[in-house]
């Protein structure tokens, strides 16, 4: 079993996020007018995540914070996500939680899934051609599988996070990646369906391609 220093490892991952997505003003997406329409997911991600990582009654268990990171990337993008993830996990600082569980909250179950989902959705636009399928069953649902899977395994390795699911953590973390994926999935299919403006990761000209001009008679 590795042990690293506590709050090391997670300060640093967080003050790099931090940086990174500051230098693209990400709050732009934001103004009105924009492309997108993101106050409305904004809110309701802040306040899901708010939920799932420190609620009292949502707290009983503690695999609850790995759901609900990659929606927030696909709706808000990684930028805003990040900094999302930043002031969720501050809220936690109100509950009672120090600071050193703010900031493996912020690190484990925001930044790094969603940082691993990001890169994932790059390598898979350059390897297949941007189409609907490609959105919705890589990004919206294969992706956050394999990203949420393999970060809690990683902080359960490297930290002992589920050390209390003894012989069952791998089980129970493949379960609820799952889920989360499936989840994930979902709202973002309806979303395409019915508010794609409500996803800063979706293009109609880049997932459905350039509509058909119509024939002048």
């Amino acid at each position: 079993m590795i042990v690293l220093n506590p709050g090391v490892i997670e300060t640093i991952i967080v003050a790099l996020a931090l940086f990174a997505s500051s230098v693209v003003r990400p709050w732009r997406l934001l103004e009105l007018g924009a492309r997108h329409q993101l106050i409305a997911p904004l809110i309701g991600c802040t306040l899901a995540l708010w939920a799932l990582w420190w609620w009292p009654g949502l707290m009983l268990s503690p695999l609850m914070p790995l759901f609900g990171a990659q929606l927030t990337l696909l709706a808000l993008g990684w930028p805003l996500a990040v900094l999302v993830f930043t002031l969720v996990g501050m809220f936690g600082l109100f509950t009672g939680a120090p600071a050193a569980a703010v900031l493996e909250a912020i690190a484990w179950n925001g930044v790094l899934p969603a940082t691993l989902a990001l890169a994932l959705g790059g390598v898979l636009r350059r390897l297949w051609r941007p189409n609907l399928p490609t959105y919705l069953l890589g990004r919206g649902f294969l992706i956050p599988i394999l990203c949420t899977w393999s970060v809690a395994l990683l902080a359960n390795a490297v930290g002992d996070r589920y050390a209390w699911l003894g012989a069952h953590a791998g089980a129970a973390i493949t379960l609820c990646a799952l889920l989360d994926g499936m989840l994930t999935g979902f709202v973002v299919t309806m979303l395409v369906m019915h508010r794609p403006t409500a996803l800063a990761t979706w293009s109609d000209a880049l997932y459905l391609g350039p509509r058909p001009s119509r024939a002048v008679a």
